[in-house]
């Protein structure tokens, strides 16, 4: 299922010199049904449970 098919911006980290596009995340385990909305830009690792989907 597609929620949006809106541009993702690029995030960067300061120890790196690439960039890379998350396209999905949050901290915590998914749960269904949802709303689809996106969660937060918190840490660049998730914390136990969350996740972090990147191309």
């Amino acid at each position: 299922m597609f929620v949006s098919d809106a541009q993702v911006e690029a995030t960067t980290v300061q120890l790196f010199t690439s960039s890379y596009h998350e396209s999905w995340r949050a901290d915590a385990p998914p749960t269904f049904p949802d709303e689809g909305v996106n969660g937060p830009k918190t840490t660049f690792f998730p914390p136990r449970g969350g996740y972090r989907f990147s191309s």
